[in-house]
């Protein structure tokens, strides 16, 4: 009798298993694709979001370092905007030899 309860313990066992590599199999998904932040970077929206919250902390890191005086708030901004420029189009220039070769 206790060989049985046995057998039936190790059985259910296994069929809970086998049932969660069948779940697993039939979502089709992979766990890397399966995360929030890769699907919200890999997102439209989600680039959206970071452009935003970048330049939202680089205007307050200018605040803070500027203080009450306008001139140099407006200097480092206008800085950091040629720089971004600068950037994007050394970017663009990447992908586009990048596309060609």
């Amino acid at each position: 009798m206790a060989k049985a309860k046995e057998k039936k313990r190790t059985s259910s066992s296994r069929s809970s298993t086998q049932r969660n590599t069948a779940r697993k199999s039939r979502s089709g998904f992979t766990p890397e694709e399966l995360r929030f932040f890769p699907r919200f970077l890999a997102s439209k929206t989600g680039r959206w979001v970071i452009a935003i919250v970048v330049i939202l902390l680089l205007l307050t890191l200018n605040a803070l370092v500027a203080g009450r005086k306008v001139d140099i708030f407006f200097l480092l901004t206008g800085i950091e905007l040629l720089i971004g420029i600068l950037a994007f189009w050394v970017f663009l220039l990447y992908k586009r030899t990048s596309k060609t070769v």
